[in-house]
């Protein structure tokens, strides 16, 4: 990847280790720096104009939340993910999402169902149209749209599950990953439908069914 050339940096107005972490961590998300590779910590600082030393802070930030690995010799890498790690973070999810949702289903308004129906659609949207990248977006927001409703009752069980979806993200949004198909979402397109449906019901036991249904990862990919 070109560093020079990058349009645009977002930029957070707190310091400049956390913009380079913010950037960092976008772009690991996005897929523009992908499993496997080096990171330059020179283009970087030359990017923001800076040492290498908030470089070199942001990247152990992202290592402690495991989207970097750091080599003996200080050498950067973005992680990459094995099926067993995805497997065990989609189990935990389960169970995370499982309780999130229990906590939600009271608090959801009239209007918070709606725009719930609203993000699903969006979802199918994209999945008629075969667009996994969009369906994946979707996904995330409908995701992160409830859990918002955490906020003040489980702030840290909020906090781990943002936390835990973006290293989800990061795999099944590469363009390497053989897990993601028009197959498997679909799959995660009923589990939603059925999510929507049991939240306007407030039907609770349906509900931890349908989201424990939901966090099973898909199946290993068998090479010949």
């Amino acid at each position: 990847m070109d560093y020079k050339n990058k349009k645009s940096v977002r930029q957070i107005p707190k310091t400049i280790c956390e913009s380079i972490y913010v950037y960092l961590k976008d772009s690991i998300i996005g897929n523009e720096f992908e499993p496997n590779r080096k990171i330059n910590e020179g283009a970087i600082a030359d990017m923001f104009q800076v040492s290498r030393t908030p470089v070199r802070e942001a990247l152990v930030r992202l290592a402690t939340e495991g989207f970097v690995e750091i080599s003996s010799h200080r050498a950067s890498m973005v992680k990459s993910i094995s099926y067993k790690e995805l497997k065990e973070m989609f189990q935990v999810m389960g169970i995370l999402d499982s309780l999130a949702t229990d906590l939600i289903i009271s608090r959801i308004n009239h209007d918070g169902l709606a725009m719930l129906e609203k993000m699903t659609n969006e979802m199918e949207y994209h999945f008629k149209e075969s667009d996994i990248g969009k369906f994946i977006d979707a996904d995330y927001a409908v995701h992160d749209g409830l859990w918002a409703y955490l906020g003040g009752i489980n702030d840290f069980l909020q906090k781990e599950l943002r936390a835990c979806i973006l290293r989800i993200k990061m795999c099944c949004s590469s363009p390497n990953t053989a897990l993601i198909n028009l197959g498997t979402i679909q799959n995660s397109m009923e589990k939603h439908k059925g999510i929507a449906e049991a939240f306007k019901a407030k039907n609770k036991e349906k509900l931890k069914i349908i989201v424990l249904e939901h966090w099973v990862p898909p199946p290993p990919v068998i090479h010949n």
